[in-house]
């Protein structure tokens, strides 16, 4: 939900002199600044706060506050939106709940029915004036602050001033490597020694799944909101930094499969909580990365440079000179079986392990070949005819099995249940012509309904 700004600072001039010192409010009111101070409050998960203050801000600045008469439609307007910020920030257990006491709780909730342009204007002083006192001193002292000189270059802030900390920073002895552009998902800077890559990757998918599966709703829906706004989530966040740091250089062949397997579904996840589902995916693909090992992965250069052996649409993705080029692996084509876009056709997404990779590999191909359907098509041609029908999941991917459609069938042969495996080779032997058809796994019955009507349906060839 998003409100009109027509800005009159008076209310929210006087609660910010009353609560906060000049320092922070030139913070606050810097638009360079500002992402430096949010990304501190989310490192010690006090980001509910500041958004609190932001949100409230653009509340108090709408315009129905300032038309007279009230009328009724402005009324529902105003209702809306407090009532948007009370489940948001002022419920109990609600998405991004504000530290405030019980009895300010509950008068919020039922002030909501009148609001004014004051509504909210307690629990900002509130919720300012803790950040103030108990936050900004150390963010200060901290790196998001010395970053922040180092990108703005304001002295006029007067935060540090002509500390020992700032020479050391602008001398170049602290140093700070993320570029903060809003597309590096891991973007705090991660400090110490980082376990050993295989597993801080999979323990981050780990706690990610189980954190995915306690939002799953009764409907067997995943609640997005809830799961990107829970405490959980953000702790998994700050945790991610610890890529930063992993060393993946001189991996063997099955350990470096699986990580990079692990980091596409651990990306795809992470940028699908805080963003939702992709309205553009050459955008999403292509820009929001990790920093991983001191170099940046998207989810495309993590699928065709690492995974598809540098290749996309017959040219070459990493040049030779790019440092990422080392850690391409050997092409297997049955990562097709097992990589997942979130689709409804597309695998579920498992946590992969370099002993047991192989088998997780065939386990999959098993899996998603089970749904194959063989069919003859009845017509006037001599020449028996069938329809070999395959999960949607590999419609992109079909030409990584074979140049053709029967090497494609010869690759796919050995995955398929055994009646299908014989009828399907049977065919072969006699050289009928058969089809490769995709659909949904859950129209593959209605399909084969259809085919016996002979409706004509979507199919693919590739000679």
């Amino acid at each position: 939900m998003t409100f009109e700004i027509s800005l009159q600072e008076d209310e929210l001039s006087q609660i910010l002199k009353e609560n906060v010192n000049e320092q922070m409010i030139e913070v606050l009111s810097s638009p360079k600044s500002l992402p430096y101070f949010r990304d501190f409050l989310a490192s010690v998960y006090c980001v509910e706060s500041l958004c609190f203050y932001e949100e409230v801000t653009k509340y108090m600045s709408m315009e129905e506050h300032n038309q007279s008469p009230v009328e009724h439609k402005t009324k529902r307007i105003l209702f809306r939106a407090a009532k948007y910020l009370v489940d948001k920030y002022i419920l109990p257990n609600s998405p991004f709940e504000i530290d405030i006491d019980t009895k300010l709780r509950e008068s919020i909730r039922k002030s909501i029915d009148r609001p004014t342009k004051s509504t909210f204007n307690i629990a900002l002083a509130k919720v300012l004036s803790d950040i103030n006192r108990n936050l900004f001193e150390k963010f200060k002292d901290s790196e998001f602050c010395s970053e922040m000189l180092k990108s703005t270059r304001n002295d006029q802030l007067g935060i540090i001033g002509k500390s020992e900390r700032e020479k050391k920073y602008r001398e170049g002895e602290i140093s700070i490597n993320t570029k903060r552009d809003g597309t590096q998902l891991n973007f705090r800077q991660f400090r110490g020694n980082s376990r050993e890559a295989n597993i801080v990757v999979s323990s981050l998918l780990t706690t990610l799944l189980e954190l995915i599966k306690v939002h799953i709703t009764s409907k067997k829906e995943l609640d997005i909101d809830l799961c990107a706004g829970s405490v959980s989530f953000r702790k998994f966040t700050l945790k991610t930094s610890e890529l930063q740091k992993v060393y993946i250089s001189e991996m063997e062949e099955n350990e470096r499969l699986s990580f990079f397997l692990n980091l596409y579904h651990l990306l795809l996840l992470h940028m699908t909580l805080l963003h939702g589902p992709p309205r553009n995916k050459q955008v999403y693909y292509t820009t929001l990365k990790y920093i991983v090992g001191g170099l940046q992965f998207t989810l495309d250069d993590i699928r065709y440079g690492i995974l598809k052996n540098n290749s996309k649409k017959s040219k070459n993705y990493f040049s030779n000179n790019d440092p990422r080029i080392e850690f391409v692996t050997k092409f297997n084509p049955r990562i097709q079986f097992v990589i997942s876009d979130l689709s409804s056709s597309s695998p579920p997404i498992q946590v992969f392990n370099p002993t047991t990779i192989n088998k997780q590999l065939k386990q999959g191909a098993l899996d998603l070949c089970a749904e194959a359907e063989f069919h003859p098509i009845s017509g006037r041609s001599s020449k028996k005819r069938f329809q070999l029908f395959l999960p949607k999941h590999l419609t992109p991917y079909i030409k990584d099995f074979g140049e053709n459609d029967h090497r494609i069938i010869e690759f796919l042969l050995q995955y398929f249940p055994k009646e299908t495996k014989s009828a399907v080779l049977f065919s072969l032997k006699k050289n009928h012509k058969i089809d490769i058809v995709f659909h949904s796994v859950s129209q593959l019955k209605n399909m084969v309904k259809i085919l016996k009507n002979q409706t004509q349906i979507e199919h693919s060839k590739f000679f």
